[in-house]
């Protein structure tokens, strides 16, 4: 799709979801949106198409791809799909964008075809996840560290608590048993 064929596309789309055209029997809006359906069906296919040929994929191969993902279908179903005569149902859709390290929503947007461009998309979004969960391991590790220091401080704190009572238990202890022989003694 060209960016005039894109702009028209998307009038088409805002036309159908917002400009209901007045007196519309629900059958004539139901076309209407149906038509708008096949043809966004239509535009996908043509984009995962193009992305197929610049990275010099056989079809054969995007089925083979594919199937690593979850969606196992054959050379011909695929023709189909990228020539518009089969449906591309959306759970599908999803597949081939997950084939192509994209999210759906970014194949939507897709205007030229660079792959390059999308290649670096994808690793912008795979390096800002890595980034978030180095970030959040860090701080678990803070987290457990000052948990592990405090319970350390603890330990200490009650050892030396610990030497302290034995201390003065043994003192009073042998106080104890000195006043009980002097007492003996003065008995």
């Amino acid at each position: 799709m060209n960016p005039e064929e894109d702009v028209e596309f998307a009038q088409r789309m805002h036309d159908a979801t917002f400009n209901e055209p007045e007196g519309a029997t629900p059958e004539e809006m139901r076309k209407r949106w149906r038509g708008t359906a096949e043809d966004l069906e239509k535009a996908l296919a043509r984009k995962f198409k193009a992305m197929r040929e610049s990275r010099g994929w056989s079809q054969s191969y995007m089925c083979q791809q594919l199937k690593k993902h979850g969606l196992d279908i054959h050379q011909t179903t695929l023709a189909k799909i990228e020539a518009g005569s089969r449906p591309l149902r959306i759970s599908d859709a999803h597949i081939f964008a997950f084939t192509f390290e994209l999210p759906l929503n970014m194949v939507y947007q897709l205007d030229g075809l660079d792959i390059n461009e999308h290649s670096n998309y994808s690793l912008n979004v795979i390096q800002e996840e890595l980034s978030f969960w180095e970030s959040t391991e860090k701080q678990y590790r803070e987290s457990i560290m000052q948990t592990l220091d405090g319970m350390i401080d603890g330990a200490a704190d009650s050892k030396a608590r610990i030497a302290h009572l034995t201390s003065m238990y043994n003192r009073i202890s042998r106080d104890k048993a000195m006043t009980t022989e002097e007492n003996r003694d003065d008995e």
